[in-house]
């Protein structure tokens, strides 16, 4: 049973992925889409997704984001969020770790 309380989490890390690099076959996206498929797995995780951003925005907001949805665990929500890419994926330098607890 869910808890009427679902919280929601998002991240925006200072990275962009460019259009031509979006293809989620090939790296980076591939191994951005697959983290987001690990923390889908993790207990209490009820949604996970990623979007790369229009590379050609012209406004600061522009970039990859990732957000997680939680069964009303604050905590689990952001480190679900804050966990993408996994350790296995450094993206523009930046590597993150990957672990539900």
């Amino acid at each position: 049973m869910h808890s009427p309380h679902q919280v929601q989490m998002l991240e925006a890390p200072p990275f962009f992925v460019q259009i031509s690099k979006q293809y989620t076959a090939v790296e980076p996206a591939r191994s951005l889409y697959a983290a987001v498929q690990e923390v889908m797995a993790w207990p209490g995780i009820l949604s996970a997704s990623t979007a790369m951003g229009f590379y050609y925005a012209d406004v600061p907001e522009m970039g990859t984001t990732f957000v997680a949805v939680a069964d009303g665990d604050v905590v689990l929500a952001r480190r679900a969020a804050r966990c993408q890419p996994t350790s296995r994926v450094t993206v523009a330098g930046l590597a993150r770790l990957c672990e539900p607890w």
